[in-house]
């Protein structure tokens, strides 16, 4: 796990995390950390409220819940991820 603090766009992450493999960049705890996933995992997460399933950081092989989170939009707009440890 890598962490932030970034712009909120993915692929405008600072140059510590490398964009050539797929990386989530959830809260963790109020805070944004990048996640090296499998391709299979990174398809778990999509937009909107929910539970999306466990997914696997596959630096640390720590597992993780992945979950819809209010964006700073407000509570009507989920397109930002949260990840809980299992």
């Amino acid at each position: 796990m890598i962490k932030g603090p970034w712009p909120l766009a993915p692929n405008k992450i600072s140059h510590e995390v490398p964009l050539d493999r797929p990386y989530l960049t959830p809260m963790f705890h109020d805070e944004r950390v990048a996640l090296r996933v499998s391709p299979e995992d990174y398809a778990k997460c999509r937009r909107g409220p929910g539970d999306f399933g466990i997914i696997t950081d596959l630096d640390t092989n720590k597992r993780y819940s992945l979950k819809g989170r209010p964006c700073s939009l407000g509570d009507h707009c989920h397109c930002d991820a949260e990840i809980e440890e299992v």
